[in-house]
């Protein structure tokens, strides 16, 4: 029993480390960003293991939301990892166009060089991230503004018939209207809406009350009730103090 515990505890540490291993090689990062106008990215690779060998690793990129051709272009080949380098780097070239796109993404995948011993473990993929440079069109507002102005000049005042008429000098035709008749008196009664009241009484009156021929007098519903009543009540106590006594 001492014998297998013994074993057990030899045995289990070297299992655990190496289960915990990390790849001879991986990305430096899991996310790299670009954006269109750099021209291209540059992708660090790291050697996570001593650097006393020489070690070979493929890398290559995959279509995701971005495609190769159009927005990037397609990087593959192989890493020589010399005795005593432990980082090394690839470029992916991106392309530049004047279309405003989304956020755009292709996979960056490692792997081992079947080269005997030479060949390292790789790490997980990693992603590449394109932003677009190109900011996004903002809608123009020319068109309703045209046609706004359109509808203002559309609408121009309506000439003067009675005066056209009258200027033409025929002696058929309508006569213009004279001062005097202009000036004539009139009474007429006009509903208007009040700020304060729901409606207003005005009484406009033709004289020589107002300088244009018009008087202008205004009634407030509510102050012409209100007056009704203290009429009522004064006529009430006069004819009560008044009264002949019974």
């Amino acid at each position: 029993a001492l014998a297998l515990l013994a074993l057990f505890l030899s045995l289990g540490p070297s299992a655990t480390a190496s289960a915990a291993a990390p790849p001879d090689v991986s990305f430096a990062q899991d996310t790299f960003r670009a954006t269109e106008g750099d021209g291209f990215a540059t992708i660090t690779v790291y050697r996570n293991s001593l650097p006393v060998s020489r070690l070979e690793v493929w890398y290559d990129t995959a279509d995701r939301s971005a495609v190769a051709g159009q927005d990037y272009g397609h990087a593959y080949g192989r890493l020589v990892f010399e005795v005593g380098v432990s980082e090394m780097t690839f470029p992916v070239e991106v392309f530049d166009d004047d279309n405003p796109e989304r956020l755009e993404e292709l996979s960056l995948v490692l792997g081992p060089a079947y080269n005997g011993s030479n060949a390292a473990a790789a790490g997980p993929p990693a992603v590449l991230l394109i932003s677009d440079d190109d900011p996004a069109p903002v809608p123009s507002t020319l068109p309703l503004r045209d046609a706004n102005a359109a509808s203002r000049s559309s609408v121009t005042a309506q000439p003067n018939r009675q005066s056209q008429a009258g200027g033409a000098g025929g002696e058929g035709g309508p006569q213009p209207v004279t001062a005097q008749q202009a000036t004539a008196v009139r009474r007429r009664v006009t509903t208007r809406q009040s700020p304060t009241t729901p409606f207003e009484l005005r009484v406009q009156a033709g004289g020589d009350g107002a300088a244009d021929g018009t008087g202008d007098l205004a009634v407030d519903p509510a102050l012409a009730v209100l007056a009704g009543l203290l009429l009522a009540v004064v006529a009430g106590k006069v004819w009560f103090a008044c009264r002949p006594a019974s």
